[in-house]
């Protein structure tokens, strides 16, 4: 059982969204709201700044301005509540053979200057996950930046790959996605490919 919480500071690019994932990595899948209705992600309002967990005060429910999805259908929702720990409200995620997260959309930017920070506890590792093993690719904690860009310049493999994804979930791929991992087995500053696309990065921050 983990019982250190990291704090992290990144440089940030100019993001498109923002996810925090309690659950395996990005499918692909339907993406749902928390009444399981299907969403456009294009549709969420763009916000400057990202919400603050710190912010809010500790309850059930969604936290201020960010938004739930649902990524598997054959998976459970994670359950997230606002907690009160060591004095600051935080976000909890219980998720148990679940796959969901929450998102928020941020208005481009600059990226002079521009880092993501956070901290985050992970309660244990998951047995036998290995993000460099695609069938065995989870983690306890990810955090998702996904960026827009010009899809048109892309090799016809990743435009056939990103076309299979829309058919399949109805929803568009990223241009390019960064997914920060707590992972259980690969050391830090680990950096690891997706299996089906070479736009998904996988940089392990804590283990």
């Amino acid at each position: 059982m983990f019982t250190k919480t990291g704090f992290r500071s990144l440089l940030l690019l100019t993001a498109t969204a923002i996810s925090l994932l309690g659950c395996a990595g990005f499918t692909g899948n339907s993406i749902e709201n928390e009444a399981g209705q299907a969403f456009n992600v294009d549709q969420l309002p763009a916000q400057e700044d990202l919400p603050k967990f710190s912010a809010d005060r500790p309850r059930n429910g969604m936290p201020d301005g960010w938004h739930f999805y649902h990524i598997a259908p054959y998976k459970k929702n994670t359950i997230y509540r606002l907690e009160n720990y060591q004095g600051r409200t935080v976000l909890a995620a219980n998720s148990k053979t679940s796959a969901s997260g929450l998102a928020v959309k941020l208005r481009p930017r600059s990226a002079q200057n521009l880092w993501l920070q956070w901290e985050w506890k992970a309660v244990a590792a998951i047995p036998n996950a290995d993000n460099a093993e695609s069938q065995q690719d989870d983690a306890p904690l990810r955090i998702l930046v996904a960026f827009d860009g010009n899809k048109s310049k892309l090799p016809l493999k990743e435009k056939l790959t990103f076309e299979m994804a829309s058919l399949i979930s109805g929803q568009e791929m990223p241009y390019a996605t960064v997914m920060y991992v707590w992972s259980g087995k690969n050391p830090v500053n680990t950096l690891l490919n997706n299996a089906h696309t070479s736009r998904v990065k996988m940089i392990v921050v804590d283990s």
